[in-house]
């Protein structure tokens, strides 16, 4: 493929293709808000990827696949590496990471020491899956095995029913789209993720906090897609974790989304 001199109205060009991983659940939601855009959804491996003029994987399986194929040939696409997707996806080195950048006051404390109450994390992992939070001592005996496993954390739980997702596209150590959702819970104490759903969520202006993300993500060389999760209490951060690809309410922005990511792979961004 070579990639053509980009015009940001061939968006909706019906000779501009479009691709994205055949992620369950999502498709039906980007199709709605993408009617009349040349949009296709399969399986990375299974696709020419050269013929597509634009590439955005929702998963990390298809990030890693799309760097291998990127390594042979020129595809449109901006991804993270694969350091940047290891230091992400591990809390506690990306913990080590951030206290060197001396934003060490930015992330709820880590330490296996803690006494309740504190939220028990797999260093890898997302959407909630296996973190609980663990309020009283009596409830600790039930964790230990866990602990003892070398893969799972104690953090500082951090209560408050508002939390923010900061969807993120970084190219060439420089924001290039930044959008942020506040998600509002019915309770200050929550894991959220698949078994806890906000009650509210709204667009929010936190541009504030700009210069800080990118100066996190331009530290480790970050291109591409990412998501901020954090809390605001008493006007200080909380910073959760990075996902190193596509969020999920990122959607509701997909078409603004889009227009920076394609001027960013075309080199406009």
């Amino acid at each position: 493929m070579v990639m053509r001199n980009f015009c940001p109205v061939n968006l909706k060009d019906t000779g501009f293709s479009i691709l994205f991983s055949n992620k369950q659940g999502w498709k039906p939601a980007l199709q709605n808000r993408l009617s009349g855009y040349n949009v296709t959804f399969g399986d990375f491996r299974a696709v020419d990827l050269g013929a597509f003029d634009l590439i955005i994987p929702l998963n990390l399986s298809d990030q890693r696949y799309l760097n291998e194929m990127a390594a042979h040939k020129p595809l449109a696409r901006l991804s993270p590496s694969e350091y940047c997707m290891g230091l992400c996806n591990d809390k506690t080195a990306l913990y080590v990471f951030l206290q060197g950048l001396g934003l060490g006051d930015a992330v709820p404390k880590i330490d296996q020491q803690l006494p309740p109450p504190y939220i028990l994390k797999p260093k890898i992992g997302e959407w909630g899956i296996g973190t609980s939070i663990i309020m009283d001592p009596k409830d600790e005996p039930g964790s230990a095995d866990k602990l003892k496993s070398g893969k799972y954390f104690k953090q500082e739980y951090i209560a408050g029913g508002r939390e923010y997702a900061t969807h993120i596209i970084m190219k060439d150590r420089r924001i290039v789209f930044f959008k942020t959702i506040e998600f509002e819970f019915d309770t200050d104490v929550y894991v959220k993720g698949i078994d806890k759903t906000p009650a509210k969520a709204r667009w929010i202006d936190h541009g504030k906090y700009q210069g800080i993300f990118e100066k996190i993500l331009g530290a480790m060389d970050y291109q591409g897609i990412c998501c901020f999760d954090y809390k605001v209490v008493n006007d200080r951060l909380y910073l959760f974790e990075i996902n190193p690809r596509y969020g999920g309410s990122l959607t509701g922005f997909i078409e603004e989304a889009l227009a920076a990511y394609a001027l960013a792979v075309y080199g406009a961004g």
